[in-house]
């Protein structure tokens, strides 16, 4: 059933941006088995991070893949796994994932310079929407496009209260770096 709406959210992402763009457009979807998103973050006694491969990603694209137009991206909380089950447990009770179950992300190029591009667009976590921007640097190897980059935001900016341990909270920040195979 997970599988089923996160595929639901994904199709209707993909028929937003296929039905803005010309026919010359070339739609890519995400290797899921080569893709990935991570978060880190920081504690007063320690650091940590969980990753997700359960990444759904589309990119649009003129007259090549790597002439990247458009981008959407969309995982479950519940996928993303620090190697700690009481830290990933606690993580999905402070961030509500029953209540907002995904983390979506849809934008547009900016520009680019070489395999430099500069992307902006509407970050959605705790079902809360805000406006980012971050770079990302493209290579092709065998074939793919792989897309990398990252950028930090606050759980004050999705009105998630900060995790603790031993009465002591975590910071603020959270980075969020991926690895898109196309």
């Amino acid at each position: 059933m997970k599988r089923l709406l996160s595929s639901a959210l994904f199709y209707l992402l993909f028929l937003f941006f296929g039905t803005a763009q010309e026919s010359t457009s070339i739609r890519s979807m995400a290797d899921r088995d080569q893709s990935s998103i991570a978060y880190s973050m920081r504690h007063p006694l320690h650091a940590w991070s969980g990753v997700s491969r359960e990444v759904s990603s589309v990119i649009v694209s003129e007259s090549c893949k790597s002439n990247i137009r458009q981008v959407a991206v969309t995982s479950k909380v519940a996928s993303f796994d620090s190697k700690n089950a009481n830290r990933d447990s606690h993580m999905l009770e402070v961030t509500e994932a029953l209540k907002f179950p995904n983390i979506s992300f849809s934008g547009v190029v900016l520009n680019s310079i070489g395999n430099k591009l500069s992307v902006e667009g509407e970050l959605t976590f705790h079902g809360v929407t805000q406006s980012i921007i971050f770079d990302v640097l493209t290579s092709e190897k065998n074939g793919k496009l792989e897309v990398i980059g990252e950028f930090t935001v606050g759980l004050s900016d999705f009105n998630i209260t900060k995790p603790s341990l031993m009465g002591i909270s975590t910071n603020n920040e959270i980075k969020v770096s991926f690895k898109m195979v196309y």
